[in-house]
């Protein structure tokens, strides 16, 4: 009974600590979710209760064999000499029983001996293999809660640009150390620079909030350069030692002139990842190209994988000082504009709970960060906003915040009817139109279908069928979430363009497939860091183009591919 028992408890332990190996480099190296982490959890638990229990069941089971032996010797003479004893040994033991008994005894005791080494071998096998997997669990550990616990950021002082538009543009502060500020700009580029004038003063910055704000400069001129700065009541300019000279933007050109810019688009950021990445290298690679900005696609923070840390505000907030600390991201966009959406991790996985809890806190937390400094007076109440950049027109979806399954809708009534009235709005007055969704219109992603626009397919179908109907022409749509890239030609001649991740994992097997109503034009899947850039020339003459450039891992001096398309020009 105790060899099945003693067998049992090593076949599991074993498995258990096979399972443990396999999983924990998973986790630091490829897909940081919760249920590998649980998994971890369970297999290194199982580890730490077994290895005592097999080595008390080997000890007992020992001790009982030893036991039987010395009982089943009782009553022999042990006091025989040396001499005596050589001779029951090699004489007949049919003939001699204290000689047999004694070879037995002698038997016994290098059987024991081998046993004896056996179970050290296999102990020691099993503690070196419960050190191992405890280092992979510390490691596991250090991953996901060393961040948390130890790099709190509530001193952290910074400033971006948000939404800049023709003749506007927002800034974004953190400053936990001045409760009032004044947001001050001057022009540049004339050969002398104006005086400083202010754009906004007296903007609170309180714990309510904790410590953001946000500034708005107006009555600005486009295509123009402006340095900017934030100051205390008393004069005195905040964030000086990171240099004054580089805080600063330049405006979009006028309303909807033609021009030739190019912008930065991808989704899924986590810092961090793979285990001890330093840095956010997308951001990075982001600020060494000629962008006019950046527009970030949903999954600015990951809320939930690989470990929720609460639902409450201050856990949400937590993520998005951890990654506005990194250096590569306030570097990048103190002097770049970065407009974005949320998608499901700022919130929770899949989310699709309309305004359900936890999503208050979570879009409080959004807004404080992130949404109020896109280019749209509403964005207390909603995160959907147009923009214009020329005469090329943008309308960002909110997708998750008015989904429902069981209403069988993504956007819900009111933000259909915004879109729609949107598409008739820029049919004839901008040459590109963009729809922007978090979550891929193609149905040609085979995993998660629920997730994307594959699950709402009738939805999809109202919105392609009314750009057809109204012969709505240069419609492109871009989307990030699925770690993976595509551009597909979906019906009513729109082309989209998938791209993900800024930095996290990529799926490890394809799951992007052509189906007969969208054709695919290119898929690519490896890379840890993958983010596309448009250029669009409305300005040459002949038809207007759209070039897309996809950027991936060690290539980010160069594409990995690149495509124009042709447009038509507007009347046409």
């Amino acid at each position: 009974m105790a060899v099945v028992l003693l067998t049992t408890l090593a076949w599991i332990y074993s498995f258990a600590a096979g399972i443990h190996a396999f999983l924990a480099p998973i986790l630091l190296r490829f897909i940081p979710s919760r249920q590998i982490l649980r998994l971890i959890f369970l297999t290194y638990s199982f580890q730490i209760v077994l290895l005592p229990a097999i080595i008390y069941v080997w000890y007992t089971s020992h001790a009982a064999r030893d036991r039987k032996r010395r009982g089943s010797t009782v009553g022999l003479d042990t006091t025989q000499s040396e001499d005596d004893e050589t001779t029951a040994l090699l004489s007949d033991s049919a003939t001699s029983p204290t000689g047999a008994a004694n070879l037995r005894n002698r038997r016994s005791s290098g059987s024991e001996s081998r046993f004896l080494l056996r179970r050290k071998l296999r102990t020691s096998m099993l503690v070196l293999s419960l050190l191992a997997n405890t280092v992979l669990f510390v490691l596991c550990m250090d991953f996901v809660f060393w961040p948390y616990l130890f790099k709190k950021n509530y001193d952290l002082e910074m400033t971006r640009v948000g939404g800049v538009g023709s003749n506007s543009a927002k800034i974004f502060l953190r400053s936990p150390a001045n409760p009032v500020v004044t947001l001050e700009i001057r022009r540049t580029g004339n050969g002398h620079p104006d005086a400083w004038t202010v754009c906004e003063a007296g903007i609170p910055v309180v714990a309510e909030n904790d410590f953001t704000a946000v500034g708005t400069c107006g009555a600005l001129e486009p295509d123009t350069g402006y340095r900017y700065r934030w100051t205390t009541p008393g004069g005195d300019a905040l964030l000086v030692e990171d240099g004054l000279e580089h805080l600063k933007f330049r405006t979009a050109p006028a309303a909807l002139e033609p021009s030739r810019y190019s912008f930065a688009f991808t989704s899924c950021v986590k810092p961090g990842f793979p285990y001890r990445t330093k840095g956010v290298r997308g951001f990075h690679e982001m600020g060494k190209q000629d962008l006019s900005f950046v527009m970030f696609l949903g999954d600015l923070i990951y809320a939930d994988a690989p470990y929720l840390y609460g639902t409450d505000v201050d856990s949400y907030r937590w993520h998005y000082r951890y990654l506005y600390a990194h250096a590569d991201f306030r570097n990048t966009f103190r002097k770049l504009p970065f407009l974005t959406i949320y998608d499901d991790h700022e919130i929770l996985n899949d989310w699709e709970s309309d305004h359900a809890a936890p999503y208050p806190a979570a879009f409080k937390a959004f807004n404080e960060y992130a949404g109020l400094t896109n280019p749209h007076r509403d964005a207390n109440t909603t995160a959907i906003f147009e923009y214009e950049f020329g005469d090329t027109a943008f309308f960002v979806m909110d997708t998750r915040g008015y989904r429902s399954w069981e209403r069988a809708t993504m956007l819900g009534d009111a933000q259909m009817a915004r879109l729609k009235a949107w598409l008739l709005q820029v049919k004839d007055t901008h040459t590109v139109k963009f729809l922007v969704t978090s979550v891929p219109l193609t149905q040609n992603w085979q995993w998660e279908r629920r997730d994307t626009w594959a699950g709402y397919l009738k939805e999809r179908q109202e919105i392609l069928d009314f750009i057809s109907t109204n012969n709505i022409r240069n419609v492109l749509a871009i989307s990030g979430d699925r770690h993976e890239v595509a551009i597909t030609k979906l019906p009513g001649n729109v082309i989209e363009f998938s791209t993900s991740p800024l930095q996290a994992f990529y799926s490890p097997i394809e799951t992007y497939y052509e189906t007969a109503e969208d054709q695919k034009i290119f898929s690519w899947r490896p890379g840890n860091i993958k983010w596309g850039m448009f250029t669009i020339d409305t300005a040459r003459k002949g038809n207007p183009t759209a070039t897309y450039a996809l950027f991936v891992n060690d290539f980010q001096d160069t594409p990995v591919y690149e495509k124009t398309f042709e447009l038509a020009r507007l009347g046409q």
